[in-house]
């Protein structure tokens, strides 16, 4: 892997968070740093997908909030669904393959997407509800 060098100035606060959670992980904090940026900066998505998530920033609350909702359709789910069957079953043809793959991008992509949403709704402040069936435990935690 090719690296790159950057001066980096942190306020101390986010330095000494930085450096406990490396402590805690037991790994050189230039290592927990470059792990925490990757996992941050953008999911390894095709590139008009990470162009819809990083343009999310600019959306106005009502868009991010709508954002929220999942963009995967029943449909989907249930064609998703019969081809994960039909593969352990006897296994898929090629173009089975290729829409089974289509549909995980497409599922993974509305999970980010959401994902992203609620980030962002909670940067600005707002309160993550949490599902009806959410468990009381783990609201808790």
């Amino acid at each position: 892997m090719i690296m790159e060098t950057i001066a980096l100035e942190l306020p101390k606060p986010i330095f000494e968070k930085l450096a406990r959670m490396a402590e805690l992980s037991h790994r050189p904090v230039i290592e927990y740093l470059s792990e925490s940026l990757d996992l941050k900066i953008m999911p390894d998505v095709p590139a008009e997908m990470q162009a819809e998530l990083a343009q999310m920033i600019y959306l106005n609350d009502k868009a991010l909030w709508d954002a929220t909702q999942p963009s995967f359709l029943p449909k989907e789910s249930e064609r998703l669904r019969e081809l994960n069957q039909r593969s352990r079953e006897n296994g898929l043809s090629a173009d089975e393959t290729r829409e089974s793959d289509a549909l995980i991008l497409k599922y993974n992509f509305s999970v980010l997407r959401r994902a992203r949403a609620f980030a962002l709704l909670k940067l600005r402040g707002f309160t993550i509800p949490f599902p009806p069936n959410f468990s009381e435990d783990v609201k808790r935690a």
